[in-house]
């Protein structure tokens, strides 16, 4: 019977010690979510913002070629740039007019969206 005291504090320990490393990895993995929430979030910012500025691209395609335009926007707190052009692209052998969208986060993450909007113009790399 003597033999066992003392052992209620080694006990008390080795449960202290086996708490801490399972609270560890619970905050960890509490990290990891929140990184995770943070980056789906400005995500789904940035591929609406590039969804509205290629909407507007396609509603008007005789516009012709255009320079970058860069603006800026605010969406949930967050700032991003949006770039929006419109470029010449050989697809099987015919010129056609792509609609470029690029998005910029501050936070230094890019999306790009491109899509052809119809025949290049006569004199602007299409056929006469």
């Amino acid at each position: 019977m003597n033999r066992r005291k003392g052992f209620l504090l080694l006990w008390v320990q080795m449960a202290s010690a086996a708490l801490l490393l399972l609270l560890g990895g619970v905050l960890a993995l509490m990290a990891s979510a929140e990184r995770s929430a943070f980056h789906a979030e400005e995500t789904a910012d940035m591929t609406l913002l590039a969804e509205e500025a290629m909407e507007l691209m396609k509603s008007d395609p005789s516009a012709g070629l255009l320079p970058v335009i860069p603006t800026e926007e605010e969406r949930n707190g967050r700032r991003y740039t949006v770039e929006t052009r419109r470029e010449i692209t050989d697809t099987a052998g015919i010129s056609c007019t792509a609609a470029v969208v690029t998005v910029r986060s501050d936070s230094g993450t890019a999306l790009s969206f491109r899509t052809l909007t119809g025949p290049a113009p006569a004199g602007e790399g299409g056929r006469p």
